[in-house]
């Protein structure tokens, strides 16, 4: 399993998820695509 990164399960610090291989997907695109489509059906 080596090279595999690990889930960051509990961990809120961004540092040590970067710092220590853990797993981590950016998803602020998201929000724009939210907030361009609240109130849409």
């Amino acid at each position: 399993m080596l090279g595999k990164s690990k889930l960051p399960m509990g961990i809120e610090d961004f540092e040590r998820i970067r710092t220590d291989g853990f797993y981590y997907i950016d998803k602020t695109g998201l929000i724009r695509d939210l907030l361009e489509n609240m109130g849409c059906d």
